[in-house]
C-alpha cells in the first residue's frame, strides 16, 4: 500500500509538476476473479461479480450482486453457485458436480433448500392486477400470522410451508433456480447447464425449411459420438426428413 502510494506521488510530481492528493487504501486481494456476462449482452456486468480471496489462511468467495448473497433466491440457489464457483476458481471438474446436484433435487434430498421466502408488503385484498406467487400461498393459509410468506412452487403452483399438499415441481427448481445460476457461469466456459445435464449438445428442433406451400421439417432422431483428429470427440446428429403440408403443420 505505502509502495503504491509512493509510486503515484513520484508520477504525479514528474509528470504534472503537482503534489498528489491521490492515496489508495488496500482492501482485499483476488487470486482468481469472475465477472459474468450481463443476461442479453456480452458485455461484462459492473455491479455483479465474484473472487476467490484468503483470508487467514482460509479461502472463501467474495460475492458482490450475484444470486447467492440476495435474498430472493432459495438456499439451494444460493449454495450451487458457491460451490461452482469454487470448483471453477480451481479448475475442478464440474459436469459431475452439477449432474449430482440436479439429481439431488429431483430425489427430494433438497426439499428445505427449496423454499422460497418473500415477504408481503401490503393487505393481500391489494393485489388485483398481478398476484405474485407468495401472495398466492399467502392466500391458502387459513390465517395470515407472519408478514413472511414461506413456500415451495408445486405441481399445483405455490403453497406455503403449512399447508403443503401437492408434490414440489421440482422441474420448476432445476429451470428457474439452478439452470439461470449455472448459465451465468458456464456461458464464460463456452458451455450451458443443458448440455452438461443432457450429456449432449443442443441442436434447436425442429428447423423449418420453406418452400412454396411446403414445409421441410428436420428432425434429430439420435446421436452417436465420433472421432476428430486430434481433438475431443463431437456429437453428430442424424436427421429424420420429413414433407410435411405448411399450412396443415400449422
Amino acid at each position: 500500500e505505502k509502495d503504491i502510494n509512493e509510486f503515484y506521488k513520484d508520477y504525479v510530481k514528474k509528470k504534472f509538476k503537482r503534489k498528489s492528493f491521490i492515496e489508495l487504501e488496500y482492501e482485499k486481494l483476488y487470486l482468481s476473479f469472475l465477472i459474468p456476462k450481463t443476461r442479453g449482452t456480452e458485455k461484462g456486468s459492473k455491479k455483479r461479480y465474484a473472487g476467490l480471496i484468503e483470508t487467514e489462511g482460509k479461502e472463501e468467495i467474495s460475492i458482490v450482486g450475484l444470486e447467492a448473497i440476495r435474498g430472493d433466491w432459495t438456499e439451494a440457489a444460493k449454495e450451487f453457485q458457491k460451490k461452482l464457483l469454487m470448483l471453477v476458481f480451481h479448475k475442478k471438474n464440474i459436469k459431475k458436480f452439477i449432474r449430482n446436484y440436479v439429481e439431488d433435487i429431483k430425489s427430494g434430498k433438497m426439499d428445505e433448500k427449496l423454499i422460497y421466502k418473500k415477504s408481503i408488503t401490503k393487505s393481500l385484498d391489494s393485489y388485483v392486477k398481478t398476484t405474485p406467487p407468495h401472495v398466492k400461498a399467502a392466500r391458502k393459509l387459513d390465517k395470515l400470522e407472519s408478514k413472511r410468506i414461506e413456500y415451495y412452487v408445486t405441481s399445483d403452483g405455490p403453497e406455503p410451508i403449512q399447508k403443503l399438499k401437492h408434490k414440489i415441481n421440482y422441474d420448476h427448481y432445476i429451470e428457474k433456480q439452478i439452470k439461470p445460476v449455472a448459465d451465468s457461469i458456464l456461458l464464460l466456459l463456452e458451455t450451458n447447464f443443458s448440455e452438461i445435464v443432457q450429456k449432449t449438445k443442443q441442436i434447436n428442433s425442429p428447423l423449418f425449411f420453406l418452400n412454396s406451400s411446403e414445409c421441410r421439417c428436420w428432425r434429430p432422431i439420435s446421436y452417436i459420438t465420433l472421432p476428430r483428429p486430434n481433438s475431443r470427440p463431437y456429437i453428430s446428429p442424424f436427421f429424420l426428413t420429413q414433407t410435411l403440408n405448411y399450412k396443415e403443420y400449422n
